[in-house]
């Protein structure tokens, strides 16, 4: 994977839901059915919107949703959310605090791969999460489901050990 430009030294989430998955222990929140990010900017207004459109199964339902931002990153994050929240409540915590890319080696100018390295924090911890792609937009994608995934795995586990906790006492 490091030759595909995966570096999971600075994202220790995507290293761990890498390997629940390998483990067999991960099950998936959703499941893809598509997405799609577009951009528009006015000349006239000098504004630029962004919107972005994704449809997913979650809990054997169909959820579709939009989201609108100030970029495609943030439209995308918007409409995950949208589709996700009614399903997941703990995911008002999560929030990304930081996003960066950077250019993977090669001579592709515009064509080169990246990769994309997103901070999330969900007031008690932060964790960080990353994808690798020829396209921007995908590659943030990938970040994103990845700190949302393990943001909501860890508020379950939390859950589950103050229940046994309890239990316990």
């Amino acid at each position: 994977l490091e030759n595909q430009g995966y570096q999971f030294e600075a994202a220790e989430a995507s290293f761990e839901i890498l390997l629940w998955k390998g483990l067999c222990t991960r099950e998936d929140l959703f499941d893809l059915i598509y997405w799609k990010t577009t951009v528009e900017y006015n000349e006239r207004l000098k504004e630029l919107y962004a919107e972005a459109v994704i449809k997913l199964i979650v809990d054997g339902k169909i959820s579709h949703s939009v989201g609108d931002g100030n970029g495609p990153v943030n439209a995308m994050d918007k409409a995950l959310r949208a589709a996700l929240s009614n399903h997941f409540p703990d995911l008002e915590k999560i929030h990304l605090s930081d996003y960066r890319v950077r250019v993977l080696g090669g001579s592709s100018g515009t064509g080169a791969g990246v990769r994309v390295l997103i901070d999330h924090t969900d007031s008690l911890e932060t964790w960080t999460t990353l994808g690798v792609s020829s396209n921007i937009i995908e590659a943030s994608y990938r970040a994103l489901v990845d700190g949302i995934e393990y943001g909501l795995k860890k508020e379950k586990i939390r859950r589950d050990l103050k229940e046994i906790s309890k239990k316990l006492q």
